[in-house]
């Protein structure tokens, strides 16, 4: 369900609003999604680039759980390790 990229931003962005993709060597803000099994978009997160995808991955599940109640099983990446896995556990996923 999760997913992230990571674009690059205008130069009207202020700096403090961005950040650094290390593995990506990107400056920039990062997109998280979060969509059903057909594909349809149910949650958005847009953080600066810098911020690890096991803390933006919690942060999607927990707003995927609290808008949508029937949600019962996440599919996520590799990029979002181990921590973002048992933040899901909360849910009875």
């Amino acid at each position: 369900m999760p997913g992230s990229r990571t674009v690059k931003t205008s130069a009207d962005v202020h700096r403090e609003d961005q950040g650094t993709d290390a593995g990506k060597r990107i400056v920039g803000l990062e997109r998280d999604l979060g969509c059903d099994a057909l594909g349809l978009l149910l949650v958005v997160l847009v953080t600066a680039a810098g911020i690890c995808d096991t803390a933006a991955g919690a942060t999607l599940l927990s707003r995927s759980a609290a808008a949508h109640s029937r949600l019962r099983k996440a599919w996520v990446d590799a990029g979002y390790r181990t921590t973002t896995i048992e933040h899901s556990s909360r849910y009875a996923w």
